[in-house]
Formats: C-alpha cells, structure tokens, sequence
C-alpha cells in the first residue's frame, strides 16, 4: 500500500505539472472506483443498494466539482501527458487504499500508519535522491521548503488527514469502498471555499456537482 500510494504521489505532481489541472483533478479524483473493484475482487466486499446508490453520487459529483469541465475545448484528453500521469494516479491510489484497508483490518490503524508512512518516508528519500540534479535539489532548497508556511502548513493537513483516513478504514467493513469515496470529496470542500472565500465564479456544474456529492456523502452515512 505504501508503494502505491508513494507512486500515486509522484504521477499527481507530475499529472498537475503537465495539465490540465480541471481534467487533472477530476480523474485523479476517481481512485474510489478502483478501490471498490479491488475490495470486491480480491476481499469480498459487498455493498448494499443504497451504498452503492451513494457511493456513485459522491464519485459522479467529485468529478463534476473537481473540474472535468474545466480541460480545453478541442484538446484531446487522452493525448496528454498529464491526462496519462492523473489516471495513473488515479489507478495506483485506488489499488493502495485498498490494500491498506485489508492492512488495517489486519494490523490495527496503528501499525498499518507506522508502516505506511515509513514506506512513504524512503520512498521521497529516494526519489530526491536520484531527481536532485535534475531539478537542482540541494540542502539550501531543502532548508527553504522546511521553513515555507505552506509546505509545512500542508505537510501536517496532509498527514493528519492520512491518520483519520486509517481510523475511518479500522470501521469500514466495505473493504475501505465508502470511507475512501468519502476521502475524495476534498474538491467539493476546494469548490466552497473558492465561492465564498475566495469570491471566485465558480461554473454552476461545479456547483451541481459538490451539491450532489454532499447528497450521496448523507446518503453513505444514514
């Protein structure tokens, strides 16, 4: 679980690096879909009619408020790098999770965490170890990303959400189906902000989207 969900890391940054970042975060938002097929697959999970009623209501609205709108008219979706990179994130995500559910169910959230984030801690050692020259990675630009507000802002958001993440798995008895449908709704949350913080036009697909989102997260949680 560890190793896919460090490459699934790697193919989003790269996916938001080529483009375009609507289509981006739309398909890469979809990774509960590969989850679900995994938990069913290869854990025997079921859902019932209504969860599965839910389920594709916050993945249908995921998409919709992540920005799949969004991507260049006339462009060719599946023609583009970062097209490719997001549903590889998308697919190494989906399989990580749900390997990580069983791992959960198995070692406790506790133990599952601690290998988990061990993995993903030599994973981004390596990679900066064999990218530094490529992207002039040295100690000053390390020390400058440790002090940076948002990198370290965004680093202990992320993390805390990955250990309430692991929690929500140790009581899902869906093979992690509805609490990582649930994990994806961050663009729904992105959307709101964007409209009342941010006082950005958001389109009113987006809108209908996050609408629909939130029904199906009521619907998984009756």
């Amino acid at each position: 679980a560890g190793f896919f969900i460090s490459f699934a890391a790697v193919f989003f940054f790269q996916a938001l690096h080529q483009g375009p970042i609507g289509l981006v975060s739309a398909l890469s938002s979809t990774y509960p879909a590969i989850t679900l097929v995994v938990a069913i697959t290869l854990f025997t999970a079921a859902l019932s009619v209504q969860q599965s009623v839910g389920f594709v209501m916050v993945i249908v609205g995921v998409v919709a408020a992540a920005g799949f709108h969004a991507s260049a008219p006339g462009r060719t979706k599946l023609s583009s790098t970062g097209t490719w990179m997001a549903l590889l994130a998308s697919l190494s995500w989906g399989i990580g999770y749900g390997l990580l559910a069983e791992g959960v169910k198995l070692l406790g959230w506790q133990a599952a965490s601690l290998v988990q984030f061990g993995v993903l801690a030599v994973c981004c050692l390596l990679l900066i170890l064999f990218t530094r020259k490529r992207y002039e990675i040295n100690s000053t630009t390390m020390k400058s990303a440790i002090k940076n507000p948002f990198i370290l802002g965004s680093a202990i958001t992320q993390q805390s959400g990955a250990i309430l993440l692991n929690i929500g798995l140790s009581t899902d008895v869906t093979g992690g189906s509805i609490i990582v449908a649930l994990s994806s709704c961050y663009p729904v949350l992105t959307t709101i902000m964007a409209y009342f913080l941010y006082k950005e036009r958001v389109p009113l697909l987006a809108l209908a989207g996050g609408a629909l989102a939130i029904a199906g997260i009521v619907i998984l949680s009756v």
